[in-house]
């Protein structure tokens, strides 16, 4: 970086701020932190650890993060599954939403970084499930300053279980879910087959589709 820095003549438009004084920073330059790690996955999980700080003391208002090797990461947590449930953790939440975004489509998987045979226990908890959707609907509320959202809900098995034929999961614990969310009158509607719910008469009509697990949802948004 400093090599950058003397090459483009950035000296005035970037601030190195060292370990030492942490959370200075020159709001009219471009801030880069350094401090001292054992080594560079340990600055990888201190780097998390200190944007979070950042935004909790209200110096910066968001986190944009990268990609990074969990498999590294884990040789010195190994109970990290990714940075969505990072942030969770250190922020002491039950629930938190992976949300998507893109011009128009905003998606959001129930599940995220767990094993396929674990999915349908933990859409199995009708108060889990609850709990993800109605947060996510007041996300969309607050911080997409969306009037009243609209959202389409996924089935888990192929097209939604065909009334129970292939699964049970729709049946018994995302149809009653969907219901005591209406009661609340939250605007949900589903379960929808998974495989035609992001159509372009859906996009018109729902602000947020929500899916079941991580590659429903993650695959069709990214193409």
């Amino acid at each position: 970086i400093n090599k950058f820095i003397e090459k483009y003549n950035l000296k005035n438009k970037i601030n190195i701020v060292n370990s030492d004084n942490k959370f200075s920073y020159h709001k009219n330059k471009f801030n880069i932190y350094k401090y001292k790690c054992g080594s560079s996955i340990e600055n990888t999980i201190e780097s998390l650890k200190l944007a979070y700080k950042f935004c909790k003391k209200k110096i910066c208002i968001g986190i944009i993060t990268l990609p990074l090797r969990k498999d590294l990461v884990k040789k010195l947590d190994k109970n990290f599954l990714g940075q969505t449930e990072f942030f969770q953790k250190i922020n002491n939440k039950k629930i938190s939403n992976m949300i998507l975004y893109h011009k128009k489509i905003i998606v959001s998987p129930i599940t995220t970084h767990i094993e396929i045979k674990k999915i349908s226990k933990n859409v199995s908890d009708t108060k889990y499930l609850y709990n993800k959707i109605y947060s996510l609907y007041k996300c969309l509320e607050v911080d997409f300053n969306i009037n009243n959202p609209k959202v389409a809900i996924s089935g888990l098995n192929p097209h939604s279980g065909e009334n129970g034929e292939i699964g049970i999961e729709e049946i018994k614990y995302i149809t009653p879910t969907i219901k005591k969310l209406r009661n609340k009158k939250i605007y949900v509607d589903g379960p929808i087959s998974a495989d035609s719910i992001l159509i372009d008469k859906n996009f018109k009509k729902y602000d947020c589709f929500v899916f079941m697990y991580h590659d429903q949802a993650l695959i069709p948004f990214k193409f």
